[in-house]
C-alpha cells in the first residue's frame, strides 16, 4: 500500500505539467534553454528516506520515471527495491481527472482520480484492491530540485500519516 501511494505523487506531480507551458530557447552563448513547467517534473526521481517521515522503516530504494505528461495522458514507473532485494515495478498510463488504473508487478493494484490544484500542486485520491483508500497532498518545491508527497492513508489497522520527499537525479 505505501508505495502505491508514491504512483499517486507521480500522477498529481505529472498533472501539473498542464499549466504554463513556454517555449524554450537558447542563447548564442550555448547556455542551457530555460525549462518549461513540465521540464520541472519530466525525468527521474528518488525517494530520500532521510528527509521522509515513512508509516514504518524505510525499505530499499524508489526511483519515479515520468515518461510523458500532458493535458491528454501521464505515464510513468515506479521501481522499488525491497529490503531483502527484490525488486518491484508499478505504473500508471492514464489521463487526468479519470479515474484509472495502477499496476503492481504486472496486476492491477487499484484506481487512481488526480486533480491538479496549480502549476506546483496536486491531490490524489486512492482505493487500493485489498479495500485501503488514501488521500495526497503534493507540492513541487521552488527550485524545482524536490517534491513532497503528505499522505493520508486508511487500512484496515487505521488511519496513518505519512510524508516523502523525492529529489530530482
Amino acid at each position: 500500500m505505501k508505495r502505491s501511494f508514491v504512483l499517486l505523487v507521480v500522477f498529481a506531480c505529472a498533472l501539473t505539467l498542464n499549466a504554463q507551458k513556454k517555449d524554450k530557447s537558447k542563447t548564442a552563448a550555448g547556455d542551457k534553454a530555460s525549462s518549461t513547467n513540465a521540464d520541472l517534473w519530466a525525468g527521474t526521481w528518488k525517494l530520500n528516506p532521510d528527509k521522509s517521515k515513512l508509516m514504518g522503516p524505510a525499505g530499499g530504494d524508489v526511483t519515479i520515471k515520468i515518461d510523458a505528461a500532458d493535458a491528454n495522458s501521464v505515464k510513468y514507473t515506479v521501481t522499488e527495491t525491497d529490503a531483502s532485494g527484490s525488486q518491484h515495478t508499478e505504473s500508471y498510463d492514464g489521463k487526468p481527472g479519470v479515474e484509472s488504473a495502477l499496476t503492481r508487478d504486472g496486476q492491477e493494484a487499484g484506481k487512481v482520480t488526480y486533480h491538479r490544484i496549480s502549476a506546483r500542486h496536486s491531490t490524489a485520491k486512492e482505493t487500493m484492491g485489498d479495500g485501503s483508500t488514501g488521500t495526497e497532498n503534493i507540492t513541487l518545491a521552488p527550485d524545482g530540485k524536490s517534491f513532497t508527497v503528505k499522505a493520508q492513508i486508511k487500512d484496515s489497522k487505521g488511519v496513518h500519516q505519512q510524508t516523502e520527499v523525492f529529489e530530482k537525479q
